[in-house]
């Protein structure tokens, strides 16, 4: 398990950014999509199934 400052330092955004996003008070753009997929080793298509 990773912290999300962590996961943040990692691919280069800060928490309060991450924070938001996963919070949906935050839109994402694709350039920062991209960041979080890498760092999850998954599709950036993979993060948005399910969302309307």
């Amino acid at each position: 398990m990773i912290s999300q400052r962590s996961f943040a330092q990692m691919v280069g955004m800060s928490q309060a950014y991450l924070s938001g996003v996963e919070s949906g008070q935050r839109n994402i753009g694709y350039t920062n999509l991209c960041k979080i997929a890498e760092g999850l080793d998954v599709k950036p298509s993979d993060l948005l199934k399910g969302i309307r």
